[in-house]
């Protein structure tokens, strides 16, 4: 086998198999519909809220972080501009740009060490601007990346 051997995708078993081995505050897991669901609490310091996430992955599509704990809140009558939008009154939370096809995420990728790992970045960020009001980390802005702090 050749140094530069490409790795293989895993399958959405796999994939829950090494989520449930990592961590170990998943509230529920199952694939259903080809589709991986896993809700977990995620507290992202010591001193942070717990929050609870879902994250859905469909084999061959990106995959999605809600936040189902608590809901969004507002800082000075403005949610925060890096959601997604919402699906069942739960935000989708903005961990990558989903327009841009150089975006973080790829299928050979393992979600236990990226997009939960992702999520937990996004909720310190998110609760430091709802103190501050300021979003302290790096921003795609169309297809240019923007380090600016608004």
């Amino acid at each position: 086998m050749g140094k530069f051997q490409k790795h293989k995708t895993l399958t959405l078993l796999q994939q829950l198999f090494l989520i449930n081995g990592k961590y170990k505050n998943v509230i529920k897991s199952y694939i259903k519909n080809n589709t991986l669901v896993v809700a977990l609490k995620i507290k992202p310091t010591e001193n942070s809220s717990e929050y609870i996430v879902e994250v859905r992955y469909k084999k061959g599509y990106k995959p999605t972080a809600l936040l189902v704990y608590p809901n969004l809140q507002e800082f000075e009558g403005k949610r925060p501009h890096h959601i997604y939008g919402f699906r069942r009154d739960k935000a989708i939370l903005c961990i990558y740009d989903t327009r841009n096809k150089s975006c973080e995420w790829n299928k050979d990728m393992v979600l236990a060490d990226t997009v939960i790992p992702w999520v937990s970045t996004w909720l310190f960020a998110y609760e430091y601007w709802l103190i501050t009001g300021v979003w302290h980390y790096d921003e795609i802005v169309g297809d240019k990346k923007d380090e600016r702090n608004d």
